[in-house]
């Protein structure tokens, strides 16, 4: 679930975004759906962070989160494809990001949640 890039960029409250992540992860969850949750950063003082609400998500329902990946994409011009959004390579980078956590992470017979 990567989510909320639109709401930072529009400075809304992160109130908001929080309970909206919230609610789909139980969604996901009542389908019986893995949920991975991307962290999606925000330009803070000169460098992009993830904002504590992902991690706060993450721990409250229990997922995975990958904070990594966006980071590296979007302080790097030729991973991307606009000021905000990966290109093919960057989309790879990040696919191959969360391809590691849950080969190293996930067990099928598990249940998450």
């Amino acid at each position: 679930l990567c989510h909320g890039g639109n709401d930072i960029l529009r400075q809304r409250d992160m109130t908001v975004l929080k309970n909206n992540l919230d609610k789909m992860i139980k969604l996901a969850h009542s389908k019986g759906v893995y949920v991975l949750l991307v962290g999606v950063p925000r330009y803070d003082v000169l460098r992009f962070s993830v904002p504590d609400l992902y991690y706060e998500v993450a721990r409250e329902n229990d997922v995975m989160l990958e904070d990594k990946s966006l980071k590296k994409i979007l302080n790097d011009d030729s991973l991307k494809s606009d000021n905000v959004h990966p290109n093919a390579k960057g989309y790879d980078i990040m696919a191959q990001r969360i391809g590691v956590l849950l080969s190293e992470n996930y067990h099928p017979l598990a249940k998450p949640f």
